[in-house]
């Protein structure tokens, strides 16, 4: 079944109360991205990032990312652990 047409939706994943999930494709994406003619593929990872970003969910504020000290050559590990000692 096609929605829109724009999403072919394949199967049903689940059910319950409040209705169905199906997975489904994004048409148009997966027709470019498989395209056998280079030219009429995607240029460039910023025009897929630019088609999904509208179907992405919004980042959460709440969750708080952790600022990465700037990288050692000397030290590879954020936290040091030495052998265990049995």
């Amino acid at each position: 079944m096609v929605l829109r047409d724009r999403y072919l939706l394949e199967s049903v994943l689940g059910r319950g109360v409040m209705g169905q999930v199906w997975q489904g494709r994004d048409l148009p994406l997966i027709t470019a991205l498989l395209a056998k003619r280079p030219d009429d593929r995607p240029s460039s990872a910023a025009e897929v990032y630019t088609a999904l970003a509208p179907h992405l969910p919004e980042p959460d504020p709440g969750l708080a990312v952790r600022p990465t000290p700037p990288e050692d050559p000397c030290r590879p590990f954020l936290v040091p652990q030495g052998p265990m000692s049995l």
